[in-house]
């Protein structure tokens, strides 16, 4: 089954109720695929949305079908001189090591680096 990354951005207009951003949230549920997060990438999120975790948790994390992604230390180390955000950089990563998609709603912040992406 194959993983789709939301970056910031998918996850701030998920937060904002982006229908498109919601009806894979509800494939996810329905056991078609699954969703990760990327530590970094809900850390910009949550600061854009002046929200917090209890929110991000009731909303989606709940949610068996959706995995948080932890950077782990080889990644951080891996990715220090990558070009672009830090939490397009830890999307890439973990797009690359699970052969997952990146969801994006901002495909320019992905110029220069070869991922899949899935742009909403």
């Amino acid at each position: 089954m194959r993983l789709y990354i939301f970056d910031a951005s998918a996850l701030i207009d998920f937060h904002g109720n982006y229908d498109p951003l919601r009806r894979l949230y509800y494939r996810a549920v329905g056991g078609e695929l699954l969703l990760g997060w990327p530590a970094v990438a809900l850390a910009e999120a949550t600061a854009a949305v002046e929200t917090d975790w209890d929110e991000w948790w009731a909303i989606m994390l709940g949610e068996p079908a959706v995995i948080g992604l932890p950077l782990v230390v080889q990644a951080a180390a891996e990715i220090a001189r990558w070009p672009g955000a830090l939490d397009v950089r830890h999307c890439v990563w973990e797009a690359r090591a699970t052969s997952g998609a990146v969801v994006t709603r901002k495909p320019s912040g992905y110029e220069g680096h070869r991922v899949p992406l899935l742009v909403v």
